[in-house]
């Protein structure tokens, strides 16, 4: 059995940066790294964005630094766990800028489908199998839901891997979630570092010399005007014209939102499929 938790995480206004990250790894790795984990932390509640800080302005100097130093060895449980991971990251101005009608929501999941497709194929290269999604449950999990039900479906994975009937969603209560919680906060944290021109955190570099376990990448402006420039192309290789789906909201008088885009995607896939299917028989 195999596991991937994920979390999300912005920067403090959520206007820059927003990444999502996951953690990939069999359930004898997980159970062996949250021994460690909950060792370190002693019970405590991890969330990365308060953790360092918290006794930042502490008169006892040394209370800062221990939790620093925690940080430190919890970021190398996680790097010597075996396990492996990828962190997504999006430039939200350039995503804004190129598609101004987006919600946050499309940030999430467009980071989420690609961390998801990465660890995919991560399993499918290194052997795991029966894989169970488990994802942090403060962003929408109706829309991710049906995410989820469409890669789990996708003949892309399905021939070589197997899945969880649904996907799960934790807190931060998990110690799995709270690991895939340092992965976010670190891939949010070095995209938004790397925008400002400064160096990485030490952290991450740790993370990121794990022998391509631990791996990110960061969709900036130019990726997004690329995505946008080739739509035309796209709409006439997958047949998704903007005309036929906004006659089918209007057929199933439905608003224009992501929950909708992501609804009529699966449609047009099943409607493909049957289409074929009949021109076989």
């Amino acid at each position: 059995m195999a596991s991937i938790f994920g979390d999300e995480s912005a920067d403090e206004k959520a206007q820059t940066v927003f990444a999502v990250a996951g953690i990939l790894g069999f359930d004898w790795q997980w159970n062996m790294a949250v021994k460690d984990w909950l060792e370190i932390t002693k019970g405590e509640q991890f969330h990365a964005a308060e953790w360092e800080s918290k006794y930042a302005k502490h008169p006892d100097k040394t209370k800062h630094r221990e939790r620093l130093e925690s940080y430190k060895q919890l970021t190398r449980v996680v790097r010597l766990s075996g396990m492996r991971g990828w962190g997504v990251g999006v430039d939200l101005a350039a995503f804004r800028s190129a598609f101004p009608g987006v919600t946050q929501d499309a940030a999430y999941h467009k980071c989420f489908i690609e961390v998801a497709d990465r660890l995919l194929r991560e399993a499918e290269k290194f052997g795991y199998q029966d894989l169970k999604f488990t994802f942090d449950n403060r962003q929408g999990q109706g829309t991710t839901g049906l995410l989820y039900d469409y890669i789990s479906n996708c003949e892309e994975w399905t021939d070589a891997l197997s899945f969880a009937d649904e996907i799960s969603f934790g807190n931060r209560r998990n110690p799995r979630i709270q690991m895939a919680d340092l992965v976010a906060r670190e891939t949010m944290k070095g995209f938004e570092r790397h925008l400002k021109g400064f160096t990485f955190r030490k952290s991450l570099v740790a993370l990121a010399s794990s022998n391509y376990r631990f791996q990110f990448d960061y969709f900036t402006g130019d990726y997004f005007a690329q995505w946008k420039a080739k739509l035309p192309e796209m709409e006439k290789a997958t047949g998704l014209y903007a005309s036929e789906y906004f006659a089918w909201l209007q057929k199933k008088k439905m608003q224009h939102n992501l929950n909708s885009e992501l609804r009529y995607l699966i449609w047009h896939d099943a409607k493909a499929l049957k289409e074929k299917n009949g021109a076989q028989e």
